[in-house]
């Protein structure tokens, strides 16, 4: 047996590097349902399928609105993690969950997107050494994320907090 096994292994990497996908995976996170939903799902399936309905069209509301508020991807990208964890709690997935799902990705994407692009826009007005709009891209950041726990928020305030200072010099 460990004969045979020699013989396969060396193959498996020449294998992995042929396998080609015809399309870019997309990683969908969300956290699992907690201890209260379990038992929501276990005691009402209704309310908890209305629940993650509703987080589903607020979700997909936001997403279309995502240009009226700076933090409205964000917040679409939290409620559709919030739908799909009350849906994959029920017994059966409800049938909007694909649906959700490819909001979330959509989301996801676009919050990147626009992550990367502020963040541009910062380093871009720091190159050209212009303090106002520094500050202001910088302050534009930090709404997109209302987390204050998150890297990118503390990235956006020290930056709003240096540019602060050197606008008062």
């Amino acid at each position: 047996q460990a004969a045979q096994l020699y013989v396969v292994f060396p193959r498996f990497p020449a294998m992995l590097r042929s396998f080609r996908l015809k399309e870019p995976q997309t990683f969908i996170d969300f956290p699992p349902p907690g201890e209260s939903i379990r038992r929501l799902a276990l005691g009402n399936r209704e309310h908890l399928a209305t629940m993650s309905r509703r987080d589903m069209e607020v979700g997909k509301e936001l997403l279309k609105n995502r240009d009226v508020r700076p933090e409205n991807l964000f917040l679409a990208k939290k409620t559709l993690q919030g739908c799909l964890t009350t849906a994959s709690a029920l017994s059966e997935r409800p049938p909007f969950y694909a649906e959700a799902a490819a909001r979330l990705a959509e989301a996801t994407r676009a919050l990147d997107d626009a992550l990367r692009d502020q963040k541009f826009r910062i380093i871009l007005a720091e190159q050209k050494q212009d303090i106002e709009q520094a500050y202001w891209e910088s302050v534009k950041l930090s709404q997109m994320i209302p987390d204050k726990t998150s890297d990118t928020y503390q990235f956006a305030a020290k930056r709003v907090d240096f540019y602060s200072k050197r606008r008062e010099q």
